[in-house]
């Protein structure tokens, strides 16, 4: 795989050279635009998503150059929503981040950026961004991988309520060093054009 990153000579506008899907038409992050999403009572329904999963009580955190990963040990599983009836096992979850606090999010609602991302994969390539405790207010959409090789082979699931971090923890972030001996920081992709998508969303 090509070396990417974050700086401008390898940054998210230079990965269309290496990975031409970098311009498909189900790229993410995206704007969320609240007043556009779509109330589906459908995506809920009488299955709605739900996780069974058991914080573990020991992590091993993973810097790969790009961000900090935790590798998930405890079997985990997430189903429903969006999801339909098939069981998804939770793999890994991995952070972005800004260097400074009103940017850092991949995702972005009405135009505003938070501070930090968390995202949470599954097999088969379902994501979940945010608070995985909670799982009945979110926007949903089919999208992508938001680093290369960027496959459009994702089912975003952005929960409304925002996680908090402490100042220390940012900070802590901050002072990672990326795989270009640099500081980790700005480590995220900016939203990509929604194009012909559509975002759902389970509250009114």
């Amino acid at each position: 795989m090509a070396h990417w990153g974050y700086m401008t000579k390898n940054g998210p506008s230079t990965w269309g050279k290496d990975f031409p899907i970098a311009n498909g038409e189900r790229q993410s992050p995206i704007d969320i635009v609240t007043s556009a999403a779509e109330y589906d009572s459908d995506v809920q329904g009488s299955n709605p998503l739900s996780t069974n999963y058991t914080p573990e009580s020991e992590v091993k955190l993973v810097n790969n150059g790009h961000s900090i990963m935790c590798q998930i040990t405890k079997k985990g599983v997430l189903t429903g929503g969006p999801l339909g009836k098939d069981e998804y096992s939770l793999e890994q979850f991995h952070l972005h981040w800004g260097a400074k606090d009103g940017r850092g999010s991949e995702h972005t609602v009405d135009g505003k950026m938070y501070a930090s991302e968390p995202g949470v994969a599954c097999n088969q390539f379902k994501v979940i961004s945010d608070n995985c405790a909670n799982t009945s207010d979110y926007w949903t959409y089919l999208g992508s991988l938001t680093t290369p090789p960027l496959f459009e082979s994702v089912t975003w699931i952005v929960f409304k309520e925002p996680v908090e971090y402490s100042k220390e923890q940012l900070l802590a972030l901050r002072n990672l060093v990326d795989s270009d001996g640099n500081n980790m920081q700005d480590n995220f992709r900016p939203p990509a054009p929604l194009k012909q998508r559509k975002v759902k969303k389970t509250f009114t």
